[in-house]
């Protein structure tokens, strides 16, 4: 007869192990969805992060003049950082002036405001 004792024990702390693993990463989820939905009570134009605005894909289409796959590119590139929430990403405010100084070389601290103007919502 075969000792089963030792398979069965790891197997149970590989499950333990993983579903911790699970639980911390739902836990980080539900601490950002948490600041996201605080930051949209507080805003009153769009969800913030940290009390900073964020921005989803459809308005930096509108704001960079650019197509959704433009977007999806600079993400996977990398030089567009984002935050991901339930398969959306959405765009700091400052990583978005922060890409623009770095793509438009000259552009000023108004020129970066006009293209955040392009997309202001009204309050609801």
């Amino acid at each position: 007869m075969e000792d089963t004792s030792m398979n069965d024990t790891l197997d149970r702390q590989t499950f333990i192990s993983a579903m911790q693993q699970m639980f911390r990463r739902l836990d980080a989820q539900d601490e950002l969805i948490a600041r996201l939905l605080e930051g949209r009570e507080t805003a009153g134009n769009g969800p913030t992060l940290d009390g900073e605005r964020l921005y989803d894909t459809e308005d930096l289409c509108l704001m960079l003049h650019v197509s959704k796959r433009t977007i999806q590119r600079y993400r996977l590139l990398g030089v567009l950082p984002y935050v991901q929430l339930r398969k959306k990403a959405y765009f700091k405010e400052s990583d978005i002036s922060r890409f623009l100084r770095r793509q438009v070389p000259g552009i000023s601290e108004n020129e970066i405001g006009e293209y955040f103007a392009r997309i202001v919502k009204p309050n609801k």
